[in-house]
């Protein structure tokens, strides 16, 4: 399938991690840039696997920029990546990668900025 190509200009930022306080899983929550002055972009898509650039999961997120990963396991590190697909349904390369394990133990719902450039 062919790739489409624009400079994206996503920042993916984990801006935070919620764990229950009794549960094996824990929630992530996403943020990213994107001008929409483009019109031709139609949807987002984040990437989470169990090591770089092996992405076994996906979520389709529209045209938002941000998103939550819930029922990720403790313990566990993951890795995610963002791409923005255009209204022929081509798909972009990559935006940089975060990197995050999940703290084994519960507790309080903490909030991280990662920023990273593109």
């Amino acid at each position: 399938m062919k790739k489409l190509f624009i400079s994206l200009i996503l920042g993916l930022s984990l801006i935070s991690s919620f764990a229950a306080p009794s549960g094996n899983t824990a929630t992530v929550n996403f943020v990213w840039d994107y001008d929409f002055t483009t019109n031709y972009i139609s949807n987002f898509k984040l990437y989470f696997g169990p090591s770089t650039l092996n992405y076994t999961n996906s979520v389709t997120l529209g045209m938002v920029t941000n998103g939550t990963i819930p029922n990720l396991q403790r313990g566990i590190t993951y890795y995610f990546s963002c791409t923005a697909i255009d209204t022929n349904n081509l798909e972009s390369d990559y935006s940089n990668e975060v990197i995050y394990t999940i703290p084994k133990k519960p507790g309080n719902p903490r909030n991280l900025i990662i920023q990273l450039q593109p």
